[in-house]
């Protein structure tokens, strides 16, 4: 025995009414509630946070890149103000290219996320020009929320180093990025 109520149980009631066509009546009621909302696709939800429709994980699309201007060593050395703050909106990444132009330069780096994590990744091209960039830190989601990430690279050769911050898995949560970065010459260069 169906322990449903015989209302929602369809099928005679045994009252003479057919419970299919009441269920049928709040069909037709869903159907011109229906009619006042317009639904959104998958493809439309991609297309309005700034990305194409079939794009993976922690990819990142031009349209959906902000670029800061490249930084040269002297002016992250000639920094006083300490760390910076940016917003990441969400289905965006945030692009920071450093030009370095002698090998042995240490970068460094230190960063937190406000509300949730990022997705952190550091390339490398020989200029600035549009070209293919090597990766040299493949691209990780960090736990940036929890605590600050700190890292540091030793550039082999001149040339663009880019620190990527990828918020475009996230379709609504934007992220404060606060980001420190210092550089340490060779101690060669320092002495000389």
């Amino acid at each position: 025995m169906d322990s449903r109520p015989a209302d929602m149980a369809g099928g005679d009631t045994g009252d003479g009414e057919d419970n299919n066509r009441v269920l049928s009546d709040d069909e037709d009621a869903v159907d011109e509630r229906d009619a006042n909302f317009d639904f959104v696709s998958e493809e439309e939800i991609a297309a309005s946070a700034g990305s194409e429709g079939g794009q993976s994980y922690l990819g990142s699309s031009e349209s959906s890149l902000t670029t800061s201007l490249t930084m040269s060593v002297e002016e992250i050395q000639g920094r006083t103000d300490g760390s910076c703050e940016m917003s990441v909106k969400a289905g965006r990444s945030f692009a920071l290219p450093i030009l370095v132009e002698a090998p042995g330069i240490v970068l460094c780096w230190e960063f937190q996320t406000e509300p949730k994590n990022i997705g952190f990744s550091v390339t490398y091209k020989e200029s600035d020009v549009h070209e293919d960039s090597q990766v040299l830190i493949p691209m990780c989601k960090c736990n940036s929320h929890r605590q600050a990430v700190q890292g540091e690279l030793i550039a082999k050769r001149a040339g663009v180093y880019t620190l990527l911050f990828d918020n475009s898995y996230s379709r609504f949560t934007s992220k404060k990025l606060t980001y420190k970065l210092q550089v340490k010459r060779p101690v060669t260069e320092a002495s000389s």
